[in-house]
Formats: structure tokens, sequence, C-alpha cells
């Protein structure tokens, strides 16, 4: 499982010193999670002051192939 930042995030910030791993990144004024560098720690749930700026969601399923 990994986090996401969703739409409702006020860009306030305060999840990015908290999280250990330092997923946390800012693009143009927006914040967003690395979701393959997220250690599920949820430090950034537990300090963001919006319910539901920050989701959990499953990771993604592992790419398989298959030999024809």
């Amino acid at each position: 499982m990994t986090y996401r930042i969703t739409e409702l995030c006020i860009e306030c910030g305060r999840c990015v010193p908290v999280c250990p791993q330092h997923t946390i990144d800012v693009v143009e004024a927006h914040h967003f999670i690395e979701p393959e560098l997220c250690d599920d720690t949820a430090m950034c749930v537990r300090y963001c002051p919006v319910e539901g700026a920050i989701v959990s969601e499953p990771a993604e399923p592992a790419s398989t192939s298959s030999k024809q």
C-alpha cells in the first residue's frame, strides 16, 4: 500500500518534513508522493490538517509477462 495526495490538499506543507523517507515532492506548487519510495508510515496523514487530502491506495501489481 502507498499514499496519494488528493485535490483536497491545501498545499500547507506540513506533511513534507515529517515523512521519514522524504517521498513528498513539490512540483509547480503541488505536493505529491513518490509511491515507489513510500514506506507506509502514514506520518503524512497524521500531520495533515485536511481529512481526505492524503489517502491510502493499494500498491501497483507487479507486471507479469506471459510467454507465448
